[in-house]
């Protein structure tokens, strides 16, 4: 993501922050759920795991670590980066999740949350508050193409 220096920053809103927490849940209960099968694998309850097993355990445990050190570093930061943007297309992901995506001309792509119905239109410019390493967009908002920069 490469912000431009006319970016601004506003605080995470209690919502924002929640959702972020949010974020951390699966590698809580990824953790519990393989710290009791290995406490139970010693103590011989469960066999021990395949090679297989153990590389896919660690693959899902690595992505969920990474995904909640991305949660975590926009919770520190404690603010939302607000840059304009121009976007280049936007989709759907099928249901149930149905969740919007946006992929602009610099931020590149990010899941947008607003928490309200939106149709982005490609081309269109945008002001767009984001969460730099979680990729959320938390609004966006069409520019008047016909308003006078400042």
């Amino acid at each position: 993501m490469n912000a431009s220096a006319s970016s601004s920053t506003v605080a995470l809103t209690k919502a924002q922050r929640l959702q972020l927490l949010g974020g951390l849940w699966p590698l809580a209960a990824f953790g519990v759920i393989v710290a009791a099968y290995l406490v139970g694998t010693l103590l011989g309850v469960f066999p021990s795991p395949s090679a297989l097993f153990s590389l896919l355990i660690a693959v899902v445990l690595l992505f969920t670590v990474y995904q909640a050190l991305q949660a975590i570093r926009d919770l520190r930061s404690g603010v939302v980066l607000v840059v304009e943007d121009v976007l280049m297309r936007s989709w759907r992901t099928t249901p149930p999740s149905n969740e919007l995506y946006g992929k602009f001309e610099r931020l590149g792509t990010l899941r947008v949350d607003t928490g309200e119905r939106l149709t982005l239109s490609p081309n269109a410019r945008y002001r767009v508050s984001y969460s730099p390493a979680s990729k959320i967009a938390w609004e966006v908002v069409t520019i008047d193409p016909h308003r006078r920069k400042e």
